[in-house]
């Protein structure tokens, strides 16, 4: 089976325009395989991907509509999870479920950046609070904070400015993913934040608020490294610095003439006693 679903993913990337036709019988096949046990996580996985390039060469009318079809049972199983009481379990079934959808997103493009809006990206939207409903009743779950960070990074990098009404809601969420939970991959998807809308293209409105949200983040850090030992959390340092490239790449001004530069730069000092490649 894993053989053949990864045939099947090549197959449908080399020729999705020829299986555009073929949606309907291919949503027969894929809710067929959904959340069967004769085909394993990594297979449904490579099939996702595959019918995602084809859904991708639909006319652009259809995307939505044939994107919707596709994702609709994984987003109602995925809303099932949201007010479900936490297990282990129940967390598992949540980083394998938004997977499912993120790799559908990944791969289904926008076609034009310079319309208002994007059909997908309107979809992205509309599950957001669906996301943020799992950060807040699950997200102290490593897993799950992970692989919604994991959706976050892929859905920010695909459609970029198409998501700017849900910018301030994603540095919300990223801000008081950090606070309370402390794992690292609230700051590398900020730096994807930073990186995303940080750049001349944004307006300065938007620029002033992504430096805003990246000088919280800095701060929330220094807190941490206080209370911690830096040979503790290297990951964390790590995540920290790749962070603050993107920062010293878009807000170098801001950032040098704050009251955090010290700081950070005394981060940088004792973190060389790690002696770890990473944060080195």
């Amino acid at each position: 089976i894993t053989a053949a679903s990864h045939a099947l993913m090549y197959f449908c990337q080399d020729c999705s325009k020829l299986l555009t036709n073929y949606i309907e019988q291919l949503y027969n096949f894929y809710i067929n395989i959904f959340g069967s046990p004769m085909v394993d996580l990594t297979s449904f996985y490579e099939i996702s991907e595959g019918i995602a390039h084809i859904i991708n060469a639909q006319d652009y009318s259809n995307i939505a509509s044939a994107t919707t079809m596709f994702i609709k049972p994984v987003l109602e199983k995925i809303n099932g999870y949201v007010n479900a009481e936490g297990s282990e379990e129940v967390y598992k079934a949540i980083a394998e479920q938004i997977e499912i959808v993120r790799i559908f997103l990944e791969f289904i493009k926008p076609r034009d950046f310079h319309t208002p809006e994007d059909p997908v990206a309107n979809l992205v939207i509309e599950m957001w609070p669906m996301v943020i409903g799992l950060l807040d009743h699950h997200g102290h779950s490593m897993k799950v904070s992970e692989r919604c960070m994991k959706f976050t990074k892929t859905v920010l990098q695909t459609y970029n400015v198409f998501l700017t009404p849900i910018l301030p809601s994603v540095a919300n969420a990223l801000v008081k993913g950090f606070q309370e939970t402390r794992y690292g991959c609230y700051l590398w998807v900020s730096g994807i934040v930073i990186r995303e809308f940080g750049d001349e293209y944004s307006s300065a409105e938007i620029k002033e608020s992504v430096w805003n949200f990246a000088y919280q983040q800095i701060g929330t850090f220094l807190v941490v490294f206080k209370q911690a030992k830096p040979i503790d959390i290297p990951d964390l340092i790590e995540d920290f610095f790749r962070m603050m490239s993107d920062i010293i790449m878009f807000f170098v001004t801001n950032f040098v003439l704050s009251d955090i530069l010290g700081s950070t730069f005394e981060v940088a000092l004792l973190a060389l006693d790690i002696e770890k490649f990473e944060p080195l």
